[in-house]
């Protein structure tokens, strides 16, 4: 969970990637509210421009998408759920999801839904991801896919960064030569998305002339 910066003015202000609160509540969601009959993994998955936390056991029966938003909670897993209060983890049933939400309240994207009869998708969209397209309209409130089965995504061009973080992440750097030849774009280009990548404390430059590399910060 990086640390990000952004300038007005003369302030700078610091950012998580996610809110702590928001990954705090979608962990004990997954956790509380899973299908445990199935031996299957939790799964979280982390993208350049996002999370994922995909757990077994869709809505609790009795209880659809829109009663979320009232805050109605349905307990899977009643024993587990009290553990988890006496512990001090949960301070109120039904109150986690609406806790993420209002941690994307004042950001132009918002956390997502997706449910179907065995799986229960939470997506947390980084805030710091340059030029973000995760959400084509940002949201107060948790955009749903309540379906029999899992929606796939809607296709979204790749961005320059997210190609340049690919490469990093199969190769351990790259090279400006490299972002010339994955981009497809000028050398002037590449090495203006470079800095700008760097300023954003997406990169960190290593190295110097010829050598120079730049890496994931």
């Amino acid at each position: 969970n990086r640390l990000g910066s952004t300038y007005e003015g003369l302030m700078r202000l610091d950012k998580r990637d996610y809110p702590e609160l928001a990954i705090r509540e979608a962990l004990l969601n997954a956790l509380v509210h899973r299908d445990y009959s199935v031996l299957t993994s939790t799964m979280i998955r982390l993208y350049s421009d996002r999370m994922e936390i995909i757990s077994y056991g869709g809505l609790a029966p009795g209880i659809e998408y829109p009663d979320l938003q009232f805050g109605i909670s349905v307990c899977r897993n009643p024993s587990l759920a009290n553990v988890f209060y006496r512990l001090g983890l949960i301070e109120a049933y039904g109150t986690g999801l609406d806790k993420i939400r209002l941690e994307y309240k004042n950001e132009n994207c918002a956390p997502t839904i997706e449910t179907s009869k065995n799986v229960f998708k939470i997506t947390l969209p980084n805030r710091n991801f340059p030029n973000s397209t995760m959400l084509n309209t940002p949201s107060k409130d948790f955009k749903n896919s309540d379906s029999e089965t899992l929606q796939s995504p809607v296709t979204i061009p790749r961005s320059d960064s997210e190609l340049i973080l690919e490469f990093i992440n199969s190769h351990g750097s790259i090279s400006r030569r490299e972002t010339e030849e994955i981009l497809q774009k000028s050398r002037a280009t590449c090495s203006n998305i470079l800095n700008q990548m760097i300023e954003t404390g997406l990169l960190e430059k290593v190295g110097g002339g010829r050598n120079t590399r730049y890496v994931a910060k």
